[in-house]
């Protein structure tokens, strides 16, 4: 290459000539058969993610190989890396690697697609940081306008991401092709690997889905890197680019951040309109409806088992929460009562007329629970007090405070069972550093009034207590310690206050997030809220199968929800923005509604909320 060339115009030609001609042309005229199985994505979208799903689901969770691209070949780059495309695998069914578009596929009655869609944005920022150093460039030296401009002229065999996807997008309802989204992967690991399974044909036990999870988790692929770095073909591609094999630059397939959702926050914001505008003048333009990418996810009809919603944003907090929580409809005021733990803020929300009453108790809370028009109770690190809604002075207190001589152990979520009596739990305000042992909470049940009210501790070794309600019978608490990533239910004697039988009836994947707040539907379906997951995540109790997530978008730290309005049919979910950068809470950046009040109309649905259970004085 010429000195004077700017560097993204040698990334630009050196990338034409990874593969050949020849290789190009020799995939697109094979003949795949009818029980092949191709992962096809634009670049950066979870490609070698998929490979190692699909060849672990095939070979019963083999590792047995050098790197990935000696057993799943790469289409365009076989010939070139003396593969034959035409030979038996280590294993069936025979699994292909492509970036192609939907027309230069090559394709044949029977042959299965997978297709892995990501937030296009995310996609730009993973692929600024790969294609220059695959290049032999440091990616430093060329700046994101550069690579726009490169991938605007046609840099990428792969061609520009939005018609790529448009492409694959107009197959979504074929029977054989499943088209499936990077971040829906990233919530719920397991049940995407449950799906790829099915549409291979596969039939995996729990044993194998198991396993291949933890074996296509980012820790698990960090830790056999080498067995995802493209070492089998760099030597061919690094030839034929006519560079040295040698290269000064290193590339991997398993980023250090896990391949995370939402590299897009370091975008310029200039930058997120250009490439916004492409979605709007690409995609929009041929599908109206699909304004965003959220809305593509949404809209697609094979995950509406698993995704059926996007939450709004209801009420944007002035200064925003710094941990929104402990949402609950209060039936006596139709008003909504949530609070900021972090700033000792309780909110009263009515969302007809806009007006979110504010006030500041001065001290940490944990919960809020409905008592009247006039009051509620709080729990808070003096203990347990009968406020007034409206002027949050208080009135009275309740009990003595159990946790009143520890230092680090605050309240944290709560509600009242059908009987009228408080449930709430503690967690270490410190908890996650090195010095904070597990099991140091508790549960506990308050009732009655007055000092001499009974406080009770029902349940000891709790880390973060969170998540009570009960089914409709009211036979069935369920609970959750955060950390266990398990949602439980007791067996519970509304008479006594007491609950027995302990058992877990879900247990999220990990990679989904942590369990959070928690409020149930009229079917004793489980509304769970999901910190670090962007989303609340609804489950058949019975089963503990995810029948529906709703996504929240611009916060992943979302922290409670609850059924509220005149039909109770409207689901309201509170957020944090407690430990997120400054740059991320920008408009445009990732996290730009974290603090703020959500709501999803579950209206139509056929599922309400439970009546709010009222504190009986």
């Amino acid at each position: 290459m010429a000195d004077e060339q700017a560097p993204f115009q040698v990334m630009m030609a050196r990338n034409k000539l990874m593969h050949s001609d020849a290789s190009v042309e020799n995939a697109r005229a094979f003949k795949p058969r009818a029980t092949d199985v191709y992962i096809s994505t634009y670049p950066k979208c979870g490609t070698t993610w998929m490979q190692q799903i699909c060849h672990g689901l095939r070979s019963g969770g083999s590792m047995e190989f050098g790197e990935v691209c000696e057993v799943i070949p790469w289409d365009i780059l076989a010939l070139d890396c003396k593969q034959t495309l035409e030979d038996e695998q280590v294993c069936n069914p025979r699994v292909f690697k492509s970036h192609e578009s939907y027309p230069d596929i090559a394709k044949g009655d029977g042959v299965k697609y997978i297709y892995v869609a990501r937030n296009p944005l995310d996609a730009f920022v993973s692929f600024h940081k790969f294609m220059p150093a695959y290049c032999g460039i440091d990616p430093d030296n060329i700046s994101m306008d550069e690579f726009a401009d490169a991938i605007f002229a046609g840099a990428s065999q792969a061609g520009q991401i939005w018609h790529h996807f448009l492409g694959w997008w107009d197959q979504r309802h074929e029977p054989n092709v499943l088209f499936i989204f990077f971040e829906d992967m990233k919530a719920d690991l397991r049940g995407s690997v449950a799906k790829v399974a099915a549409h291979m044909g596969i039939d995996a036990d729990a044993a194998l889905l198991d396993l291949v999870t933890t074996q296509s988790h980012y820790s698990f692929m960090s830790e056999h890197a080498d067995q995802f770095d493209d070492h089998f073909v760099s030597e061919i591609v690094l030839q034929q680019m006519g560079m040295p094999k040698d290269s000064p630059f290193t590339v991997g397939k398993v980023r250090k951040d896990g391949g995370k959702t939402g590299g897009r926050s370091t975008i310029p914001p200039h930058l997120v309109e250009r490439l916004s505008n492409s979605w709007s003048q690409v995609v929009t333009q041929a599908c109206p409806e699909l304004k965003t990418f959220e809305a593509m996810r949404v809209a697609h009809p094979l995950l509406q088992d698993a995704h059926t919603g996007l939450a709004k944003v209801v009420y944007k907090h002035p200064s925003r929460c710094a941990l929104g929580e402990g949402a609950l409809w209060d039936p006596c005021t139709g008003r909504l009562l949530w609070i900021d733990i972090v700033r000792g803020k309780l909110f009263s929300f009515d969302e007809a007329t806009a007006d979110n009453r504010d006030l500041h108790l001065k001290q940490l809370l944990g919960t809020v629970v409905p008592v009247s028009e006039e009051l509620c109770v709080v729990a808070g690190v003096k203990g347990f007090a009968v406020v007034d809604q409206n002027t949050g002075e208080p009135k009275a207190m309740i009990g003595s405070n159990p946790e009143a001589d520890s230092w680090s152990l605050r309240w944290n979520d709560g509600k009242c069972d059908p009987q009228g009596r408080l449930w709430v739990g503690s967690m270490d305000m410190n908890f996650g550093q090195p010095w904070v042992a597990m099991g140091t909470a508790s549960l506990y049940c308050v009732q009655g009034s007055g000092a001499n009210a009974k406080v009770e501790k029902k349940l000891d070794g709790v880390s973060i207590s969170n998540g009570i309600c009960w089914n409709k019978a009211g036979d069935t608490m369920y609970y959750i310690d955060t950390v266990t990533l398990s949602i439980d239910a007791f067996d519970f004697d509304g008479a006594a206050g007491n609950i027995s039988n302990r058992r877990s009836v879900v247990k999220l994947a990990a990679g989904a997030g942590y369990p959070d707040g928690m409020t149930i539907g009229s079917d004793d379906s489980l509304f769970v809220a999901t910190w670090a997951g962007a989303s609340v995540r609804r489950f058949d109790s019975a089963t503990g199968k995810l029948i529906q997530m709703i996504a929240v978008p611009g916060a992943s730290q979302v922290t409670s929800c609850a059924f509220g309005g005149a039909e109770m049919d409207q689901l309201y979910i509170t957020t944090a923005s407690a430990g997120i950068g400054k740059d991320s809470l920008v408009e445009g950046g990732s996290e730009m509604n974290a603090g703020h009040l959500f709501k999803f109309d579950m209206s139509g649905s056929g599922v309400t909320g439970m009546p709010t259970n009222l504190y009986k004085m």
